[in-house]
Formats: structure tokens, C-alpha cells, sequence
């Protein structure tokens, strides 16, 4: 079972478009260097650490739990970046075995 700081979080541009997805643990470090916010997924709302902390955890919500208080588990964060990365993928024998699961496509 992995723990809450291995869950994903989704990454949003400044555009509100995504381009990522990270580790909750990753998202934190972002957050609290401030080249993140984190956005509440009930309201939209968007939170910088300190106020994030401070906001009531709903019931059932996952949870980090500090030496003072817990934490709530941020689903979904924006940072500042302004455009989409290209992503390329590279033409390789194990790429088309990847892609088409396993299986040969002459047989």
C-alpha cells in the first residue's frame, strides 16, 4: 500500500490547463517554495501553504499527518508556468511493443 506522500496530484499551467502529474510529496515542496498554489477541488479556491493548513479537512479526506497538525492531501495544484510542454515519444522497437501491448501484429 503506498502512503499518502506517493499519491498523484495533478499540475495545471497558469492557463488552467494540465501538464502534469506528481507525487503529493513533490506538490508540498512546490507549494511551500511558492512556485505553487493549491487548489481546493470542492470550491476552486486557490491556497498558498499557510492557508491550506488552516482550512477545515472534510471528513474522509486523505491526510498527512505533521508533529502539529494534519494536512490535507492536495489533488490538484497550478504553478506559474505558461506553456504547454511538448512531449515526444521516441520510435524505438520497445515503444511499439509498449503500444500495442505485447502483441505481435503480423501473427
Amino acid at each position: 500500500m503506498t502512503s499518502n506522500l506517493e499519491k498523484p496530484t495533478l499540475v495545471l499551467n497558469k492557463h488552467w490547463f494540465p501538464i502534469d502529474a506528481i507525487t503529493v510529496k513533490e506538490a508540498l515542496r512546490d507549494t511551500i517554495a511558492e512556485k505553487a498554489k493549491i487548489i481546493c477541488p470542492d470550491s476552486f479556491v486557490m491556497f498558498n501553504i499557510g492557508d491550506w493548513i488552516e482550512q477545515e479537512i472534510p471528513e474522509g479526506s486523505a491526510i498527512i499527518q505533521s508533529v502539529h497538525f494534519p494536512i490535507r492531501v492536495p489533488e490538484v495544484i497550478i504553478n506559474q508556468y505558461d506553456k504547454i510542454p511538448k512531449k515526444t515519444m521516441v520510435f524505438s522497437r520497445r515503444n511499439l511493443w509498449r503500444r500495442d501491448n505485447y502483441n505481435c501484429q503480423y501473427c
